[in-house]
């Protein structure tokens, strides 16, 4: 069974500002997450230390950090960017 993908705003706005390459990229790893909310190392992973919160890993220097919801099947995308952008915007309220 399929999960919603909910882009944040601000997300949305991150990933119209990376080069088109990149974003046909996640735009592809975001259907995916649809299909499958928790992909395998070395591509997706929880975060350690904000529960709930997972990374994927686009392109090799790209992050796209998510919350999984089971109980509404809804992955709800809250950053997407570069990594040295991505991990100094976390916080654990996200």
């Amino acid at each position: 069974m399929r999960y919603h993908v909910e882009v944040k705003r601000s997300a949305q706005r991150d990933l119209a500002r990376l080069p088109g390459r990149v974003r046909e990229e996640i735009a592809r790893a975001l259907d995916a997450l649809a299909e499958n909310p928790r992909p395998g190392p070395p591509a997706g992973k929880p975060l350690k230390g904000y529960p709930g919160l997972w990374r994927l890993r686009i392109a090799g220097r790209y992050r796209v950090v998510f919350r999984l919801d089971e109980r509404a099947r809804m992955v709800r995308v809250r950053l997407i960017g570069h990594r040295r952008d991505v991990y100094r915007d976390l916080r654990p309220n996200l």
